[in-house]
This record gives C-alpha cells, structure tokens and sequence, in this order.
C-alpha cells in the first residue's frame, strides 16, 4: 500500500487545501467495482514540480514530497509500471495527471473525492479496475522545512535521494551543486554497522584507519584529508554526537549523510578543523506504524548484547511522535585479551503542528574498552614491519579507555508564511574521559617496542544554537530559495593528566606482559580543571537562484566566522594565550540540467582551520596569524535512471601549512598540500532484486609548499591514491526472504612520511552477509549473519605517522523481532 498524508495543517497566511494520498492493494480485474474515495479540499495553488522518469512507486513518493505530502509504498502494488517526467510549475492535479501519463492508469475527481484507476483489459468500454487514490487533509510544509521532510529512498533503499546540506537544508542529489552521498536506516541495520566507521566505509572517498568497534576509538579521512570524529555533527549541530575520541552506537541513526569537500559556507568552521569533508547523523523518528522491535545480537568472540527500537505517534492527526532506542553490548572483541562495553538510551521526539515543527532528541552513551590497542610510532631508520596477526594485542590488561557522553538538544521551524520558515536549534553535550595506555615506538626489524605510559582524566563541554530563516521568492523570471543563519559554539575543555615511566620493553610479535604500575585511581573527570576555552561563531547568506523550471540553478553565499580560542594554566586558572580572529568564506555552485536524469555540477567552496601561532623558538615568536583558507574547486555529473544512480566528479584541494623557515627562522603559513582526485560512485536497484552500493576514487596528493623546498613534489602522507568499494545484495529466488550479500574494499599502498621513504602495502578485505526474512505466526522476524574480513587479512593502515593494525575477522548474529 502506498500511503500519502499531509504533513502538516494550514496555518493563518496560507489555508491552502493540500492532499494525502492511499493507494490499496489492485481488486482482482472480474468486475466493475466501486471507488474508494477519500475528502479533499480544494487545492489550486501551483508548485514546483521537478520528477524523473522511474518506477511508479518511487514516482509517486517523490510527488507526495514535492506536493507537501509525506510518503511509504509497498512496491509491489505498482510493479513493473514507470512513471512519466514532470518538471515544471504545476498544480498538484496537473503533476497527478502528468505522472500517470502512459501508465495505464488515470485519476477522477467526484465531488470532492479523487481515485486512481486503470482501465480494465476485460469487459465493457469503459469498466475500470480502481487502486484507490484517496485525497485527503490539507496541505503540507513548505518545500524549505525539514522536520519530518527528508528525502526519500532511492531505488533499493539503502542510499537516499539527497540530505542535509548544511545552510541550504535538505536537497535533491539532482539540485546540489556538490557531491553528498546519504545511507539510510536499512543500509546501517543490514550491514549490522555497530560504529560509524562500518558504514562510512562503503564510500571510497573516506578512507578508514580504525574501527570504533573494535579498536574503541576511531580514525578516517575523506577526499586524503584527515577527518577528526569530534567534527561529526548531529542533527545539523557540531558538538552534539558522542563521538570524541570515541565513537557513536548506530542503533538510534536514521540516516549518515556524507559531504565531500570543504564545507565553510554550509556549516561554518569545524570544532576541531577537519576541512576535507563532513558528516552528519540524522536521529530516527517514529514512522507512522507502531514499532516494537527487539534486536539480540553476538560478536566474536564473545560480545553478546541487545537492542529494543520503540516507536509511536499520539494525539490528533498523530502530530507527537516519540522513538525510543536502548542498546546494551558486552563481552570480548576478536582482539587478543580485549572486552568491550556499551550502554546507550535515546529518545526522538517531534511534533507536527499546523505551522509550527519541533524535534528533540536526548541521550546517554557510555562505552569502555579494556586493553585497548592503539598504534605504534616508527623509530628514526626502522622500516615498515610485516604486520603481525590482526588478533594480536601488544598492550597491558591495566590498560583501557572509557568515555561517558549525555547529550541532548532541540530543533524547532515556524511557518511564517507559505514561503518563509524560521528555525532555531540548541544543544548541549559532555563527554567526562578516562584512560589509562602506553605509546609504543618501534625501535628496530625484530619487532622492539619502548615507550611510556600516561594516565588521562577529560573533561569536554558543548553548548551550541543555529538560527535562521528560508524563504522562497520570485523577481522576474528568477525563483530564489534564500538562507540566512547564525551560528555559536562554545567548547571548554579540562584534562588532568600523569605520565609514569621505567617500563619495560615490549615486543610486537612477542608481547611482555608486566603487573599494574600502581597509579591508584583516577581523578573524577568531571573535575578536571579548564584547558581550553573555544568559541566560534558566524553569520551567513546563501541564495539559490533558478530559471527555466530550476533546470539551471546558481548557489551564491558568503559567512563571515568568528574564531576565538583560549588556553589557561590548569593550576592556577590564569589565562596563558589568547587566539580571537575573523575570516570570510564565500562560495558558489552551479547546477545545468541539459537533458532528463542528467545534471551537470560545479563548485567553489572554501575550509576553514584557526590560524597558527608563531612557537617560541622561532624569531617572530607569538605572531598570531588569521583561520587558514582551504580552497576547493570542483567539477561533476549526476545521472539518475529511475534505478540507478551514478555520479562523477574531478576535485582540486589546496589545504595551506605552516613552518618555521631553516634559513630566516620565521615562522610563517607558507606550507600547501593539493589534492587533485576523480570519484565514481552508483547505487540503487538495476535489476529487481539485486543492489548495489560502490565506486572508485583517485587522489593525487602532492606536498606542493614544504619546509626549505625539502619535500616539494613529494606524495603527501597517508593518502592511499586508490579505493575502490564494492557492495551487493541479491535476493536469492530459490529461497523466499533470503538475500545474500557481500562487499569489496580496496586500499592502494601510501606513505607514511613527508619524504616518500615509508610505505605501507595494499590490502583488499571481503565481507560477505546473508539474512532471512520469515513470518512466524504474524510476527516479522529477520535474521542477519556477516563476516568482516572473511579471508582474516593481516594489514597495516595509516593515516599520517603512525600505523594501526588492521580488525580481525569478525563473525556478526543478529536476529529481529517485530511486535
């Protein structure tokens, strides 16, 4: 069934009807039978309507958002049917109408009632056979909300038609100017994706050096610039996910949104300055169907634990929504003498009014790894070492890392009138951290490690709020969708910290295990005093113009941020530095849209990094210098054929360094690494039945500026010159719900330093999955088994300096059950 129902109510400027459509199950064609018909208002206002050729029912969804109307389908309803185009300023009749031409299937109004029909191959001149469309309710939110407007799934449901573009709200993959790939609820749950890294990682513009779930914390980079996990956002807010130093559980993740590139503009400077690329987590949202569902799960080699997802609708037209999700993993990993902890609480609020839109959602996530492995440091002449078994742990059993986050914040959106919607959201969020491990240097080819030990009490405290407006207008033949924010984050950071020493040497193949130091406990992190105090805070305009029915579309914008950061003595609490400087990051984006299921993209987008500090030692000591621009330029096409997707692009990355200069021993920002890259990626559903998610990326990255021209022309570290990824589903026909899966991922060899004369080597890892849907007695229950690094690959991986090994073979079991 597919099931169309306004998303929100008229408010006063705008009682505009709008509808919501049902589509019920065909009637068997032996007869004429009665319409069923549903009230609806009248509705003559005219919409921008912009609909791919595609499968009927993917058609018909994407016309229930672009109507205003909220849509799921059951595909088999509209099976082996395609949809006409429909580009154009229409009513939602005449898109009806359109979207339906050649289908076999027309629409009729009686009275204030609508239904679909077909035209019946039996009987009678004129017998028709209905799949009622029912028009109902009022019209739904402007075309610029985002509370319970996201974008629909593509073709296979695991990738999503477009996401959160920061400033620009949610966009159409069609109508960004950027590259931005977004991987749905199904995708995470399919894949058992514990920790971000999991899913990310299908993607081979982002490069994963470690695994949160395996390794405790995580690491990655994306188009070869190293991408901090602090800087996840959560909900359109930086600071909230619990991510830092740690990573976040994905039960309670509706949606990963992935942007490629620099993002200033669109999301103003990131906390802790990752500049190639962002990431935001959507939070789930209860549908429009009750859910109970409990989810017991095991992880090799023996983690087992728990997931119940709750989710219902209440009050009239179902305008509250609360989604609960509660998760509880513990046991050992498939690392040697390592056990991992997790608990996690959530819950997604949200209500629908008539003009007005809110959402909070508020969570406590607390993870613990004992023996935590960690990387290793290459002593001055050691060469790469062969990496010894993915399962094996060098490190102590007093050593470990654990992290409590509590979160919360709360979003809101005001029809102001039917193209004016303000929005306002704040957050807050902790993290209080404790660790306890050793840094390993590996000092010669049989594999010796030295290094001493520190012990770590954290403190870190976000509060953060965004605020803005978007409007949509006309002057002349231009149609605008203009954005206006602000945006503040404040960030105190507290770390009381000890370092013990005298330990003795270890060995990578062969550890040395030793008896606890005896550091005695830990001082409470919540009472580490202040280290750093951070404030940003930025101001920004966009405005997309478009003509010819948005086949050509102009995104201009500039934000003007505030960068502060201070740094106190923790003893005394006395100010020791002062950082409060300003930039401006303009840019633009291009969307040319020549024929159907083609757009043609191009951008210019800045990043933003708080400028460097002269040390001591160099002879403008103190100088402070302004945010470090990042410059990206940016070329691509998309190409949407109802089933699959496939995107192209060529970017250039210039990210600015500094150094002192050997000669004049100045200080200055003289320092530049380029990245020259080609992606390809596709996804979606080409045959019924079998899906696929890959791609391949290319970068060049090149040391262009280095310190007395030492390094010029050299490779820059850490970047693997190719990935490649490959993921598949098949649903095997022979038996009923089972789909078979696997996935493919290649990393190129990269270099570890500046001067090309380390190397790790490459490695290909193979994931292979299956599951089984089955209906027991009327209750849905879906079984899930994966193999991570089936063929138990023993590889290296880097991202800058130092190596990580590579996760073991793990075996995932999960079985859901649907009350």
């Amino acid at each position: 069934m597919l099931r169309l129902r306004s998303m929100a109510r008229p408010d006063r400027a705008c009682a505009i009807g709008l509808a919501a459509l049902m589509i019920t199950t065909a009637l068997p064609a032996v007869a004429p039978v009665p319409p069923a018909y549903a009230q609806t208002a009248p509705d003559t206002a005219e919409r921008s309507f912009d609909i791919p050729a595609q499968p009927l029912t993917e058609a018909l969804i994407q016309f229930g958002r672009q109507a205003g109307l909220q849509a799921s389908a059951d595909a088999a309803l509209m099976q082996n049917l395609r949809s006409t185009p429909v580009r154009g300023t229409m009513t939602w009749r005449q898109a009806l109408t359109a979207l339906l031409s050649g289908t076999g299937l027309t629409w009729r109004l009686n009275g204030s009632m609508v239904a679909l029909e077909r035209v019946s191959q039996e009987g009678p001149p004129g017998t028709i056979m209905l799949d009622p469309v029912m028009v109902e309710g009022q019209g739904g939110p402007p075309r610029q909300a985002e509370i319970g407007n996201l974008p629909p799934a593509y073709a296979g449901g695991q990738v999503a038609r477009g996401g959160r573009v920061g400033l620009l709200g949610n966009k159409d993959m069609m109508d960004t100017p950027f590259n931005q790939t977004t991987y749905t609820q199904q995708a995470i749950q399919n894949q058992q994706a514990r920790a971000l890294a999991d899913i990310v990682e299908n993607d081979p513009s982002v490069f994963v050096a470690t695994r949160g779930a395996s390794q405790g914390a995580e690491s990655y980079n994306i188009r070869g610039f190293a991408f901090n996990n602090a800087d996840v956002a959560f909900n359109g807010l930086y600071g909230i996910a619990p991510t830092s130093n740690s990573y976040v559980t994905m039960e309670p993740i509706e949606r990963v949104e992935i942007f490629k590139g620099p993002s200033a503009l669109l999301a103003g400077i990131a906390p802790n300055q990752s500049v190639g690329g962002g990431i935001n987590l959507v939070p789930k949202r209860a549908g429009e169907e009750p859910l109970i569902e409990f989810t017991p799960s095991y992880a090799s080699d023996g983690q087992f634990g728990g997931h119940v997802d709750v989710g219902r609708r209440f009050g009239r037209d179902n305008s509250f929504g609360v989604r609960l999700n509660g998760v509880y993993r513990n046991g050992d990993t498939a690392i040697d003498r390592q056990s991992q902890e997790t608990q996690l609480l959530t819950a997604g609020l949200d209500f629908q009014g008539k003009s007005v839109r809110l959402s909070g959602d508020f969570g406590y996530q607390f993870l613990r790894t004992d023996v935590t492995r960690r990387h290793i440091f290459l002593g001055a002449g050691v060469a790469v070492p062969d990496p010894p078994e993915n399962s094996s742990n060098w490190h102590q059993a007093w050593e470990f890392y654990e992290n409590e986050n509590p979160f919360g914040m709360v979003r809101g959106e005001v029809d102001i009138a039917e193209s004016i919607t303000a929005y306002l959201a704040a957050g807050a969020a902790a993290r209080y951290g404790l660790l306890r491990n050793r840094s390993f240097f590996l000092r010669d080819a049989q594999g010796t490690l030295t290094g001493n030990g520190i012990a770590t009490s954290i403190r870190e405290e976000t509060y953060t709020i965004e605020g803005g407006v978007r409007a949509s207008f006309d002057t002349g033949f231009f149609r605008h969708t203009a954005n206006m924010a602000y945006s503040f984050l404040s960030k105190e950071t507290g770390v009381l910290s000890a370092s013990f020493t005298g330990l003795p040497n270890s060995n990578l193949y062969n550890p040395v295990f030793v008896a606890d130091p005896g550091l005695g406990g830990l001082p409470d992190p919540k009472d580490a005093p202040k280290d750093t105090q951070q404030e940003n805070s930025s101001l920004a305009l966009a405005d997309t113009l478009s003509i010819l029915n948005e086949t050509v579309q102009l995104t201009v914008g500039v934000r003007r941020q505030e960068v502060g950061s201070d740094r106190f003595n923790r003893i005394t609490g006395v100010r020791t530095s002062s950082y409060n400087e300003s930039a401006v990051t303009p840019a633009v984006g291009l969307i040319v849209k020549p024929v159907e299921h083609v757009s043609l993209y191009g951008n210019y987008i800045e990043g933003l990094q708080q400028g460097a500090v002269a040390p001591q030692t160099a002879a403008n000591a103190g100088d402070i210098f302004p945010p470090a621009t990042t410059e990206q330029y940016e070329v691509g096409a998309k190409f949407d054929f109802g089933t699959v997707a496939t995107t192209i692009s060529a970017f250039q990355i210039a990210q600015p360094g500094s150094f002192t200069d050997p000669t004049t021993n100045v200080f200055s920002s003289g320092g530049e690494q380029r990245n020259r890259g080609l992606e390809l990626a596709v996804f979606g559903e080409p045959i019924e039945g079998i899906r696929v998610i890959g791609g391949i990326t290319y970068i060049d990255a090149e040391l262009t500026k280095t310190q007395g021209g030492v390094n010029q022309g050299k490779d820059a570290p850490g970047v693997p010159p190719y990935r490649a990824t490959l993921s598949g589903e098949w649903d095997a026909p022979f038996v009923p719900g089972l789909t078979l899966s696997g996935r493919a991922i290649y990393t190129s060899s990269a270099y570890l330093d500046q001067a090309n004369t380390l190397k790790v080597q490459p490695y290909t890892i193979v994931d292979l999955g299956a599951r089984l849907s089955l209906d027991a007695y009327g209750v849905p229950i879906v079984v899930r088994a994966n193999v991570l690094n089936v063929f138990d690959e023993n590889y290296w991986v880097s991202l800058n300096g130092p190596l990580s090994l590579g996760s073991p073979r793990t075996f995932l079991l999960s079985t859901s059950v649907n009350f």
